[in-house]
């Protein structure tokens, strides 16, 4: 068993390209790795994910066709030989499905690239976590079975060279902080979906400005990534320990706008929010661990760019005028598959959130439940009711849509945008009411120029804040609503009257607006049992719901 814990973390290796002794501190593995052993023979697929009901409606669904990494943290802190790489033979995969990339061992050649497993380079926690994410069907040798086992090829990156190379950070132990650049290039196979279950860590001899720094520029380059190549990247948070005298904190790579933060649920996890007062964690996943709980969800992801790419859901009667290429381009967007399954996950007891604060600290969204996110997906897209319209255009339980506000949004005054979806409450069952909820979801967006009497870059990302709220669109009463300013995520849930129709509306102002800020939206409705409270419990009940008690009218943004 392998524990590296955050009390062993250092700065990270830092060079702009690898150096040639490969010396000095290493990014850590800040999360500390579970038992290795091979699991029982009991070959079963991950439980708790909702992944058994999805393949009971949809056994095809194992990742094919779609390509991903996995980036490693070396296990040996002052190498060569770099101990980060799968062994195909412990996930049951062939070895022609593995690349691996780790530093060259001559400064001048940069990056080495293999397409044979080497033992000596070897990681126990890499095959853990390869087993969860992609392991095949089981063989005599090995139980691995993962969540996506069907994957088309895997890109095994080591930690500092996919940081350097890809996301285009500098690693140089001269340098204070870890610096951006705007040299990336995606991945050797162009991988739809990158988990990275490892943490960097923040050097002890920061000052508070200089870890703020560091932090800003790490989320700068990983979402300057997402946004350049549409890729699905999944984060660890960090196993919290409350021995090693750090304080509970969203750890990076994981506070990157733009990609999936993972908790544990039931296990050793951080907890949000992150440095900068956003919800953190996206979701949790059940694992000991967060490196663990980490590559269900980016095999959760694979399944849904699978069902996405092969256009699940569509219907040329229910597309609004989109085209099936079209409806298959948006439905792998990086918003799109977050906006899914987080929208999928499963509130545990304990679960709570604001209106400024739209996830729950320790579980984000919720559990994740790949059935969910996929039964969401295929419900098939749900178009913004043509302006001027009032009367609902949305008669499904569950959808998706990808926008972005200057396409047809509608300015109410000056300064205000928004997209409006009227729907009707739809219960199947007398004596229920619908429980409603919906995911809101974009991307933050980078830049770097040199300003003007400037002679270096200066890096920059804007979050714009847009806005989700249900009202009653018949009383014109707010229902629920998620405004949070910091966040690039918002989500509301209500339980919906039947027969009473709703406007969930998405909107920004004028003054924030950006026209390539791109959301993607997701709801989902569940019949739920009437319950007849206690006198003294109306109140409560009222407000967990989301019900307006002072009925509050629609907001004006200025």
């Amino acid at each position: 068993m392998l524990k590296i814990h955050k009390s062993t973390k250092t700065s990270g290796r830092m060079s702009g390209t690898p150096s040639s002794s490969h010396t000095g501190a290493r990014i850590a593995l800040g999360v500390a790795c579970a038992a290795m052993a091979a699991t029982t023979a009991a070959y079963a697929s991950p439980s708790g994910i909702g992944l058994n009901a999805l393949l009971t409606s949809n056994p095809t669904l194992t990742g094919a066709g779609v390509n991903v990494a996995q980036v490693e943290a070396s296990l040996n802190t002052t190498p060569p030989p770099y101990t980060f790489e799968v062994n195909p033979a412990s996930v049951n995969q062939p070895q022609s499905k593995f690349t691996y990339i780790y530093p060259s061992s001559t400064a001048s050649s940069g990056y080495t690239l293999s397409n044979s497993y080497t033992s000596t380079q070897g990681s126990s926690h890499a095959n853990t976590v390869g087993g969860v994410f992609y392991g095949g069907v089981p063989s005599s040798g090995s139980s691995a079975i993962g969540v996506a086992p069907g994957v088309a090829s895997i890109s095994n990156y080591e930690a500092d060279t996919f940081a350097t190379y890809n996301v285009g950070l500098s690693l140089s132990p001269q340098d204070q902080m870890i610096n951006p650049t705007t040299n990336q290039q995606a991945t050797v196979n162009q991988a739809a979906v990158i988990n990275q279950s490892f943490i960097f860590s923040v050097p002890s001899t920061f000052t508070s400005a200089e870890t703020d720094q560091y932090l800003k520029n790490i989320d700068w380059g990983y979402d300057q990534y997402v946004n350049t190549y549409n890729t699905v990247i999944v984060s660890a948070v960090g196993n919290y320990s409350a021995q090693s005298g750090q304080p509970d904190m969203i750890n990076p790579p994981a506070t990157a706008y733009n990609s999936i933060a993972v908790g544990s649920y039931g296990g050793q996890t951080e907890t949000g929010p992150t440095f900068d007062g956003r919800s953190k964690p996206d979701i949790v996943a059940p694992a000991g661990e967060t490196s663990y709980a980490t590559p269900l969800v980016s095999g959760a992801a694979a399944l849904m760019i699978q069902a996405g790419t092969q256009g699940d859901g569509y219907s040329a009667a229910t597309a609004g005028g989109w085209s099936q290429a079209t409806y298959e381009q948006n439905a792998v967007l990086p918003q799109t598959v977050k906006a899914l399954l987080m929208n999928g996950a499963v509130q545990p007891t304990g679960w709570t959130h604001t209106a400024t604060a739209p996830l729950d600290p320790q579980y984000g969204a919720g559990v994740l439940n790949v059935n969910n996110a996929y039964q969401n997906l295929a419900a098939g897209r749900v178009a913004v009711t043509p302006s001027g319209t009032t009367t609902p255009t949305i008669h499904q339980a569950a959808g998706w849509d990808v926008e972005t506000l200057s396409n047809n949004g509608t300015s109410s005054n000056t300064t205000t945008y928004a997209d409006n979806y009227i729907l009707t409450a739809i219960t199947p069952t007398t004596g229920s009411e619908d429980a409603f909820k919906a995911t809101l979801v974009w991307n933050a967006q980078t830049s770097a120029a040199i300003p003007k009497g400037g002679s270096a870059l200066v890096y920059s990302e804007k979050q714009t804040p847009i806005y989700l709220e249900l009202f009653n669109a018949q009383t014109d009463a707010l229902v629920s609503e998620s405004i949070s300013t910091v966040d690039n995520v918002q989500q509301v849930d209500a339980l919906l009257t039947p027969g009473i129709n709703y406007d969930l509306k998405v909107l920004t102002s004028g003054g924030n607006f950006v026209g390539s800020d791109t959301y993607a939206l997701a709801f989902s409705t569940t019949a739920t049992s009437i319950a007849t409270p206690e006198p003294a419990a109306y109140a409560l009940l009222a407000a967990a719901a989301g019900v307006a008690l002072l009925g509050r009218k629609r907001r004006k943004l200025v």
